[in-house]
């Protein structure tokens, strides 16, 4: 399994999800969360075809704010 790092939201599909939980994620539905100044913070709300996981998850993306995105890479911020 070859893993690529995230970088928009529209990356993390179902079949993504499915790979890395190792269960049949049949949709996703992703909704903001925080202020979004640094990152895109998303609350992922996941449905199972089969197996088991979390019904819900939390992910944190670079901002899509290309300003915003160049501060956080030049302080750091997406390493921490």
């Amino acid at each position: 399994m070859t893993q690529l790092p995230v970088l928009t939201l529209e990356e993390i599909t179902a079949d993504w999800l499915s790979e890395i939980l190792q269960a049949r994620v049949v949709s996703v539905t992703a909704t903001p969360i925080g202020t979004g100044q640094v990152g895109a913070t998303y609350r992922l709300t996941l449905d199972y075809g089969s197996g088991s996981g979390p019904s819900t998850l939390v992910i944190k993306l670079p901002s899509n704010d290309p300003l915003s995105r160049a501060t956080g890479k030049s302080h750091m911020t997406y390493i921490r």
